[in-house]
């Protein structure tokens, strides 16, 4: 159903599959998407540049495979994390990403790129 869209993104590099446990990659057309999984997407479209700070949200773990693009969309304020009940925030990379949070995303990506 999404044939061309993925060779599409594929090819530059936007998505790069989800890892199975063999090492191999594939594209999960059915499956969920991450707020982790979104934010890296930006990032690669953006050719991913390095944030100017490596500060990012605290519940970002060091190796994860979105920590570079949480960083960034913190810094170019796509990206501000999830209130939580004591004040604080996260960024909650392995949730899944709402409809709207997208639709705030991209809104705030746009005014990025100063659209």
């Amino acid at each position: 159903f999404a044939g061309d869209v993925v060779d599409f993104a594929t090819a530059r590099g936007i998505v790069n599959g989800v890892a199975l446990p063999d090492g191999s990659r594939v594209f999960d057309g059915y499956g969920r998407t991450s707020r982790g999984m979104f934010v890296a997407m930006l990032h690669n479209l953006e050719l991913n540049p390095e944030a100017a700070s490596e500060g990012s949200l605290p519940d970002v773990p060091e190796g994860a495979f979105y920590a570079d693009a949480a960083a960034w969309a913190l810094e170019e304020g796509i990206l501000s994390g999830v209130d939580m009940a004591d004040g604080s925030k996260q960024f909650q990379g392995e949730t899944a990403v709402t409809r709207e949070q997208v639709a705030v995303f991209l809104m705030r990506y746009a005014e990025a790129l100063g659209m």
